[in-house]
């Protein structure tokens, strides 16, 4: 089982409150820094994966499940272990984790809908 994940999304509040946003952050795929993202991008074994994390991530802001600055990480269909809290808890291995990832910058207005973006 991988101690890495398959996404990490981290909240900036201060840029919702700033720009009156529903949900801003950065959203690190686990796919090679230089590879092309958009919304319509696929991975093998998921479809439009990056539309369907905006959406769970929309519906969790939507819901107040997601804390101000708090980090969102998700693994591959495996279940939830000790170690994924150390990752997601060690800022250092997440940002080394992070930095040969795809990122992409999101900002969500308040009548976003996955389908929009």
């Amino acid at each position: 089982m991988s101690t890495k994940p398959a996404f990490v999304f981290t909240r900036r509040i201060d840029d919702e409150v700033e720009h009156d946003l529903l949900l801003s952050g950065i959203l690190v795929l686990d796919l090679p820094a230089h590879e092309r993202i958009d919304p319509d991008t696929t991975i093998p074994g998921s479809d439009d994966v990056v539309a369907v994390l905006l959406d769970h991530l929309l519906e969790r802001a939507r819901a107040g499940d997601i804390g101000p600055y708090e980090v969102v990480c998700g693994w591959r269909g495996e279940p939830h272990l000790p170690d994924h809290d150390a990752f997601r808890d060690d800022d250092e291995a997440r940002e080394a984790w992070s930095r040969t990832r795809a990122r992409i910058r999101i900002r969500m207005p308040r009548t976003a809908s996955v389908a929009e973006h």
